[in-house]
């Protein structure tokens, strides 16, 4: 069974990122991604997920979010400074 999230609310300067998109300049994309891919990996690999799996990056107020469908398995990473 796969888990099924609400965004409710986005929250302020929250994206959705991953690796990036290296290679793909002539295209116009930037190559982008996690801001701190240690701890997106670290994330990633706490909660059994592939480590360049998409996160959320929370930037300023996180997000609001309702558990549709369970169980659902999170983690926490980065600084607070």
């Amino acid at each position: 069974m796969k888990a099924r999230i609400e965004v409710v609310a986005a929250g302020l300067g929250n994206t959705l990122q991953d690796q990036g998109r290296l290679g793909q300049r002539r295209a116009g994309v930037p190559w982008s991604g996690f801001l701190d891919a240690p701890l997106a990996h670290a994330a990633n690999t706490l909660v059994g997920n592939p480590s360049n799996e998409v996160c959320i990056e929370v930037r300023a107020a996180g997000p609001n979010l309702r558990v549709l469908q369970g169980p659902v398995w999170f983690a926490l990473a980065g600084n607070i400074d």
